[in-house]
């Protein structure tokens, strides 16, 4: 979460461990201000150049 820019506020990180070898990893992101918008992430395009992605979410989805 450290490359996401801007950081996003009061991120919670919890791991529910359910066997020896396997878990959920859950991840609490609240409402987050529209100021702090857009989001992005460090990303390469197809032709290997740096770049930023904008992760857009909808409803269940991320694109």
């Amino acid at each position: 979460m450290e490359q996401v820019r801007p950081l996003v506020r009061d991120l919670h990180i919890e791991w529910a461990g359910c066997q020896e070898d396997s878990g959920v990893l859950v991840l609490y992101i609240p409402p987050q201000t529209s100021t702090d918008k857009p989001f992005v992430v460090p990303a390469m395009d197809l032709k290997g150049r740096d770049g930023v992605a904008v992760p857009i979410r909808s409803g269940d989805d991320t694109t």
